[in-house]
């Protein structure tokens, strides 16, 4: 049995399920069009924190996004405001040329936010879930074909 999709996104990271809801407007204004994500991983295992312990950080210009995606207000109370930066040397040591930036004279008060990739890629993965796509876990891309029709 062939599947066949208008648009596929092979991969549930942060970048795929990004796409996925980039294109939102898309696949709620668009009848029968047919959106799937395809990811190798099992999204309950992809989520937990003992699968990726890293971190993102969330710009200003990357919040507005996730704004616009409808997920920031989501992933706010579980990310740290940055409001200090400090650039040291290689060694860890200050020199006349270590950089410090600071939001003390800002109009903002925050300069982004970290937050754990888990926690960011739990929400988009929410977001996407409530949208009319296929979402294929545990499964693998072997070939695929492309069609002009």
């Amino acid at each position: 049995m062939k599947n066949q999709f208008d648009i596929v996104i092979i991969g549930g990271g942060l970048v795929g399920l990004s796409t996925i809801l980039s294109l939102k407007e898309v696949i709620l204004n668009k009848p029968n069009f047919k959106v799937a994500l395809i990811e190798k991983g099992n999204f309950s295992k992809l989520n937990a924190l003992d699968y990726d312990g890293r971190t993102s950080f969330i710009g200003l210009g990357s919040k507005a996004i996730l704004e616009e995606f409808a997920v920031f207000k989501e992933i706010e109370p579980l990310a740290c405001k940055v409001e200090k930066i400090f650039a040291y040397e290689e060694d860890g040591s200050k020199s006349k040329d270590s950089l410090y930036f600071s939001t003390l004279f800002e109009e903002k008060m925050e300069m982004g936010y970290i937050v754990h990739n888990s926690d960011l890629r739990q929400k988009l993965y929410e977001a996407v879930k409530k949208l009319d796509i296929t979402i294929l876990e545990n499964t693998g891309v072997v070939d695929f074909e492309t069609s002009d029709k």
